[in-house]
């Protein structure tokens, strides 16, 4: 199945945007955070330091993906 991924934060500069990823059928959000250390170690852990959302709907890395889905990784902010 196709999906897409967005990267926010610093990690939007290890891919380009949007990041349109083939994964099989009954991936979970893990298996996508797994596919994208493969591309790229420096997203390794992607999923445990960032918030994962499924289609604007925070999830956690166990949730099932599907056909078309928009998955994004958002990691925490701070400000003052």
């Amino acid at each position: 199945m196709r999906i897409t991924v967005r990267l926010f934060g610093h990690y939007s500069d290890y891919a380009a945007e949007p990041l349109e990823m083939e994964m099989p059928d009954g991936a979970t959000i893990g298996d996508v955070a797994v596919t994208l250390a493969g591309r790229d170690q420096r997203l390794a852990g992607i999923d445990k330091s960032c918030r994962a959302a499924v289609n604007e709907e925070y999830c956690r890395s166990d949730e099932p993906v599907h056909e078309a889905d928009e998955v994004a990784f958002i990691p925490p902010m701070s400000g003052g």
